[in-house]
């Protein structure tokens, strides 16, 4: 969301002109994986790889925190770090990668007609 929203500012800051694309929400709690069925019309883009990168940049400076001593920033780095991943992975499962599930779940757990009818 970060990468998103400052493309967006830095699109506004040089006049660059984008329509206004509304997302849809998701309420996923507990064990229900229906969010991974939905099917968003995305471009493929690479602001989900550069969220993962970010979050493993996050991941490195975490650890050179630890290395140095300087836990105060350990809660505000570790929240980022998760929000990135969060957001990356999330993009990718509902983008390019759920694409690729989505085509190969048709054939788990559905029944051919007139399977297992005597």
């Amino acid at each position: 969301m970060c990468v998103n929203q400052s493309k967006a500012v830095i699109e506004a800051l040089v006049g660059y002109e984008t329509g206004f694309n509304r997302t849809a929400e998701d309420r996923h709690a507990g064990r229900d994986r229906s969010w991974l069925k939905k099917r968003y019309r995305t471009l493929l883009t690479a602001q989900p790889l550069l969220e993962l990168a970010l979050g493993a940049y996050l991941t490195s400076a975490i650890w050179f925190a630890l290395d140095k001593g300087v836990y105060f920033s350990l809660p505000f780095s570790s929240s980022f770090q998760w929000g990135f991943f969060y957001v990356g992975l999330v993009s990718l499962l509902q983008g390019p990668i759920g694409a690729l599930m989505r085509l190969d779940s048709p054939a788990r757990g559905r029944r051919r007609p007139g399977a297992g009818v005597a």
